[in-house]
């Protein structure tokens, strides 16, 4: 009976967890692109077409219930990363640089208080609800959709 007991315990325990947590988070880490496309990341959708040659520190997170995902990645040539935003239908919105999820901000690259690195590039929508933070001088770019 003490051993029925503490199976149906187990499995309501192992219930309410599972209520509780998001199991349905994914994360995934490239140090370069080519390892991403080996492990087919674009193909899954976890991480975008365009991403130039060079793309290096790829890190994404997604959940799987909602649709929602974080991507931050480091770009070859800071400069020349607008145009390809550009030519993939992202436009450049002025103003205030919305806030990083939490989930990213604290990636490495992150923003070094010490070194006094802030994360105010430009701020790209494209037609869906996707936002895109350049930091120009490291070539850093945080990628989400809420």
């Amino acid at each position: 009976m003490i051993q029925q007991c503490a199976i149906i315990l187990l499995g309501v325990s192992a219930l309410a967890l599972q209520a509780c947590g998001d199991f349905e988070l994914v994360e995934s880490r490239y140090p370069a692109l080519a390892d991403a496309r080996a492990d087919h990341a674009v193909e899954r959708g976890y991480l975008p077409s365009w991403l130039p040659e060079g793309t290096r520190d790829i890190r994404t997170i997604g959940d799987l219930d909602t649709g929602w995902f974080a991507i931050s990645f480091i770009v070859p040539q800071p400069d020349n990363f607008p145009s390809i935003l550009e030519a993939n239908g992202f436009r450049s919105v002025p103003g205030e640089t919305p806030t990083p999820p939490a989930s990213i901000r604290s990636w490495e690259p992150a923003p070094d208080a010490v070194q006094g690195l802030t994360y105010r590039g430009t701020h790209y929508h494209n037609s869906e609800p996707v936002v895109l933070i350049l930091a120009p001088a490291s070539g850093v770019v945080w990628y989400w959709r809420e």
